[in-house]
């Protein structure tokens, strides 16, 4: 989609000023002066080491949103550095297309000199790491670094869309504070032996790499905070599996991470390989060809030596699948006369000879080095070729075991994905020459699991709980370790390497499951994990759990677009919209799904959507992942009340306005209880108002509802967003009420130690957004001034157990109690944060589990309280429980009601209009019941009334009306047919019907009021 960016405010470029370029300013020159000075004299009046150096990122935001438009942007803030990881929304023209790295680079340099304080780059530099472009999309990925040191994990990212518009840009600058030193008090061989005694209880390996960083946690969910620190490199693999890096305080001393470089597959966990088997050399090749060159026959002509590489491997999906011989592509093939490399058809060509010559492979190539065993002989094969006549190398045997398929099958499958990632991620030749020095190994002596470290890759033998592990998918998933590490760095958070490499071997192997028949049975499942699993962000466990939740992700999204244009077309775009966006090497889950949209994307505004939203918006939606939601439009709905008018069927109005595109059908859902019914929803001639009908009751009759509707982009809003609309028809009882307008024994508590943030009175509107979530309170009470609520001028607070409790209440002889209070709820998914409603001890109401609860208006709850029943000692408690993870804006109540309903009188004179929605030309009946031979009156009316005239009912039709005389037959009945109109100018048309029956003389009885919509 593509809306025009004649609004959109361009970058300025040219020379910045503390940190910020020229810009139009929203503040006077004069207050920009003082805010200035108000802030340096705070600054001396603070101790050094606690002043910050950098501007406030969340004042700059303000300042950005006034310059740029409010209501076209979101953000995702960064807990742990108060800086905007990523901004986007309607985009930032830069003055014209980009259609080069080297030109959207001028662009993405100068936005970041302009937003500096915006991204809180403070004193620090931001230094590009890495640029790629990928079809329509330009990445630009800096790190932060404060006075030459690296600052661990400190970043800023911009994407631009070569149409000229930054579509997304930001950063998770670490806060470097005043007085920050990087001159070290222990050196750097005090910090090395502290590691290494930490790690391994003794000295490592010489020769590792220790040097001076700025350590932070920018990645986290807290607070963090810059340390000067060494690194420190512990490598001791292969004596032992231990590889990684440690971060020793260059203050103190004190150990504060250490980053394990060792990444297992999830199986049984680490054990330790023995030393590798020496590689077997070819020898005396030079004397080989002496002697081949004494023989030659000087009057034979010259032929090319020819062949193809073959190899026995096992290609399939299981470790048990059987073997075929297949050619060996990229393959390093040599003789005496020269060396080659095997085409994609494993077949080779050498210099021409005149002799037979011997040529010799093993399982090395140009996409990886060579398959090396720790157990068991390393295959090599060396065979005799005719020149002019093509021959056979060939590896193996049908039949051959583990330890020699083992390795054939990983030379296939390492140089097949890293052929296939190259296919979508082109021109990174520093990347994927580290992927091409792949280092495999094989059969090591223990079982159940494979592992990678720092470009090598690691599988383990069968034992008698399960099989060898050099097999398509552990292949594949390992391989995507190292896909990970060469484009930016292992990345644990959110388990997202664990994912990455999961996405790679479902995507290349084009089936759910990592690792089928991995285990030996009994056990079940066999295989490791599947990309079709429930879990939800953000997901508990370890990295292996946490992973399942992106690789499902992606799962969801091909299955979802396969659904409309089949799975091989699925296939390929899913892949060409998700491998690419490693280059984007995101910090977590949440940035990652947001760089697949941005890929997506073909215009740099998120907010109108994307080629494949749906796909991408389902399968956030149901892993619970914020993504940037397109402002498609608003449905809007005034829900119904309770009604003493049996059988008279109730008017649904719901307006459904599109911001871009168009509603296509808007339905409504209804209840009355004989199940759940549909009925479309019709233009009522107002403006995107659709209107419908609820078919009329008998009391007492709780009825509920829903409206769905669906716009042009395939998305679909509901009224509510979650459960039911419901009205009653009966007559209500009330035993207690409150709007809270006077304090009137409500209480508030703990149920365990710590804070309490529920207050009365009137909320304030706050909003925020939290991990990208946006969330607002009310700007004021349901009705009249006041409401209860949690922290009404802010989010709630952590880690809370605290109650809202209702005065006692004595219901002795009250039967069907229910109650209906008002509420806007905005908390975080139910298994981190609960809201709860409880009627004494008894829990009659919570939250969603795995959804973020985000209301946007205030919504009537109605719950029935068994427990309540004929009970002479009620209480009502309003309860949220907390973590410390996400705080939104919790519980706002209003017009607390404990009620019940009474059955009414059954009419006796009834009118029945069957259906009462019409499609234009249909047939409808309405049928007369009451007393047998009396006469009746039919009125007809294009209003609802009501109309009053002396001596007779009122009459629930408008004036003027038309009337029509009839009789009831023998059994007091009377049917009639009628016709809707033909004209679709009908449509959404309302003509209200009522009745008399004369009883008596001198006595009329009123029908239940009637109504017809035309059309459906």
């Amino acid at each position: 989609m593509t809306l025009s960016k004649n609004s959109d405010l361009r970058i300025a470029r040219g020379p910045a000023t503390h940190h910020r370029a020229h810009r139009i300013h929203t503040l006077s020159a004069v207050n920009q002066t003082m805010r200035r000075l108000s802030n340096l004299a705070l600054l001396a009046l603070l101790p050094a080491t606690a002043v910050a150096q950098r501007a406030d990122p969340k004042m700059e935001w303000e300042e950005f949103l006034t310059e740029n438009g409010r209501g076209s942007w979101s953000v995702m803030w960064n807990p742990a550095t108060g800086t905007p990881d990523a901004i986007y929304g309607k985009g930032l023209a830069t003055g014209g297309e980009l259609t080069t790295i080297e030109a959207g680079r001028v662009e993405a340099e100068a936005l970041l000199k302009k937003y500096a304080d915006l991204l809180g780059m403070g004193d620090s530099k931001f230094v590009e790491l890495d640029s790629s472009k990928i079809r329509h999309l330009l990445y630009f990925n800096y790190g932060q670094r404060y006075k030459g040191l690296e600052v661990r994990g400190g970043r800023a990212d911009v994407r631009i869309n070569t149409n000229g518009v930054v579509a997304m840009f930001g950063s998770s600058a670490v806060d470097i504070p005043l007085g920050f030193t990087i001159k070290p008090t222990i050196s750097a061989a005090a910090a090395r032996k502290i590691a290494e005694q930490k790690v391994l209880g003794r000295a490592g390996q010489a020769g590792r790499q220790t040097r001076l960083v700025i350590w932070a946690q920018p990645s986290g969910r807290k607070v963090t905070r810059a340390v000067l620190a060494w690194e420190v490199e512990i490598n001791e693999i292969p004596k032992e599996l231990a590889a990684g890096k440690s971060f020793i305080d260059a203050a103190t001393g004190d150990v504060l991470e250490y980053e394990n470089g060792v990444v297992y597959c999830g199986g049984c966990g680490k054990s330790h390989p023995p030393r590798l088997a020496s590689e077997e050399r070819l020898a005396k090749a030079m004397a080989a060809r002496k002697t081949l060159e004494a023989n030659v026959d000087a009057s034979a002509p010259p032929l090319a030596i020819t062949g193809t590489v073959m190899a026995w491997t096992n290609t399939g999906h299981k470790p048990t699948d059987p073997l075929k011989n297949v050619p060996l592509p990229n393959l390093h093939v040599t003789s005496i006369l020269g060396s080659t490399t095997t085409d994609k058809n494993g077949k080779f060509s050498i210099s021409s000879g005149t002799a037979n010559v011997t040529v010799s492979a093993t399982l090395w190539g140009i996409r990886t080095l060579r398959v090396r065993v720790s157990s068991g002989t390393q295959m090599s094969v060396t065979q005799s070729i005719k020149p002019g006549t093509p021959g056979i190398v060939q590896f193996g045997t049908a039949t051959m075991g583990d330890t020699l398929k083992s390795q054939t099958t990983c030379y296939y499958f390492t140089n097949d994905v890293n052929e296939y990632v190259r296919t979508l991620v082109p021109n990174k030749p520093t990347q994927f020459a580290q992927l091409d020095r792949m280092n495999p190994i094989v059969n090591i002596p223990s079982s159940c699991n494979a592992y990678y470290t720092n470009f090598t890759i690691n599988f383990y033998s069968k034992s008698a709980k399960c099989n060898m592990t050099a097999y398509e998918t552990i292949i594949q998933h390992e391989w995507g370790h190292g896909l990970d590490h060469a484009f930016g760095g292992i990345v644990l958070t959110d388990g997202l390497s664990e994912g990455w490499a999961d996405v790679i071997c479902i995507l290349r192997s084009q089936q759910p499951e990592v690792g089928p028949s991995f285990y030996l049975p009994p056990r079940n499942p066999v295989y490791v994990r599947t990309a079709t699993n429930s879990r939800a962000y953000p997901a508990s466990g370890g990295v292996h759990e946490q992973g399942q939740v992106w690789m499902g992700w992606v799962w969801d999204v091909r299955t979802d677009i396969a659904t409309r244009v089949g799975i091989p077309a699925a296939q390929i775009i899913t892949e060409r919209i998700v491998i690419p966006t490693i280059v984007a090497n995101a910090a977590n889950l949440e940035k990652q799904v947001l760089e697949v949209f941005l890929l997506d994307d073909d215009d740099g505004d998120l907010r109108n959507g994307t080629p494949n939203y749906v796909a991408l918006e389902k399968a956030s939606l149901k892993r619970n992942i914020n993504f940037p939601k397109i402002d498609a439009g608003t449905l809007n709905h005034k829900p119904l009340g309770t009604s003493e008018m049996q059988l008279t069927p109730r008017i649904i109005r719901a307006v459904a306005k599109p911001v871009i595109g168009t509603f296509t059908r808007v339905e409504l859902t209804f209840d009355t209880g004989s199940g759940p019914q549909t009925r479309s929803m019709v233009p009522s001639g107002t403006p995107d108002e659709y209107i419908a009908l609820i078919p009329g009751v008998l009391s007492p009759k709780e009825v509920k509802y829903s409206i769905l509707a669906t716009h042009s982009t395939s998305k679909t809003l509901r009224s509510p967003t979650a459960g039911d609309h419901n009205y009653s028809i009966g007559r209500e009882v009330v035993f207690f009420t409150d709007d809270f307008e006077k304090a009137s024994g409500w209480t508030t508590g703990t149920l365990k130690v710590g804070p309490n943030d529920w207050q009365r009175g009137s909320p304030s509107g706050a909003s925020g957004t939290f991990w990208g979530v946006k969330w607002a309170d009310p700007k004021g009470a349901f009705s009249g001034n006041y409401s209860w609520g949690n922290n009404l001028s802010g989010s709630y607070l952590v880690n809370m157990s605290a109650y809202l409790r209702s005065p006692k209440l004595n219901l002795t002889g009250k039967t069907n109690v229910r109650l209906r209070y008002y509420r806007w709820l905005t908390t975080q998914m139910g298994y981190f944060d609960k809201a709860e409603v409880y009627v004494n001890s008894t829990k009659v109401w919570n939250n969603i589990l795995n959804v973020h609860t985000n209301e946007t208006g205030w919504q009537k709850s109605d719950i029935r309280l068994a427990a309540a029943d004929n009970n002479p000692s009620v209480y009502l408690d309003w309860r949220l429980t907390t973590d410390g993870n996400m705080q939104l804006g919790g519980w706002n109540i209003d017009d607390v009601t404990l009620y019940a309903f009474h059955a009414l009188p059954a009419p006796k004179f009834t009118m029945d209009i069957n259906p009462s929605q019409v499609d234009l030309g249909k047939t409808s009946t309405v049928t007369f019941t009451g007393t047998a031979n009396k006469l009746i009156l039919i009125l007809v009316a294009a209003s609802p009334g009501p109309t009053n005239i002396p001596s007779i009912p009122t009459l629930h039709v408008g004036a003027p009306f038309g009337s029509f005389p009839a009789a009831l037959n023998n059994s007091g009945k009377l049917t009639l047919m009628f016709n809707a109109p033909t004209s679709s100018s009908a449509t959404g048309t309302l003509t209200y019907v009522h009745a008399l029956e004369q009883t008596s003389p001198s006595t009329l009885t009123a029908s239940n009021a009637g109504v017809v919509l035309w059309g459906k």
